[in-house]
C-alpha cells in the first residue's frame, strides 16, 4: 500500500480474505506502522497467538494519506 501511495494512488480497494481472517489484518497494519499495546501498556511483538492480550492500537503512526 505505502508503494503504491508512493505512485500516486489516491483510492484503495481492500478485499478482506486470507491471512487476514487469520491475524485479524494485524500484520497489515504492523507493515504500515501501526502500533499494538497489550493492557500493561508495553508494545505486543505480534503473532497471532497474542491477539487474546491485544488492548490498544496507536494509528498515530500512520502514513497521513492512509486517513
Amino acid at each position: 500500500m505505502l508503494a503504491a501511495l508512493e505512485r500516486g494512488v489516491k483510492r484503495i480497494i481492500l478485499a478482506v480474505g486470507g491471512s487476514v481472517t487469520v491475524d485479524g489484518g494485524i500484520g497489515m497494519m504492523q507493515a504500515l506502522d501501526a502500533q499494538f499495546y497489550r493492557a500493561d501498556g508495553h508494545l505486543l511483538e505480534f503473532v497471532a497467538k497474542e491477539m487474546v492480550e491485544l488492548e490498544r492500537i496507536d494509528l498515530a503512526c500512520l502514513d497521513s494519506r492512509l486517513q
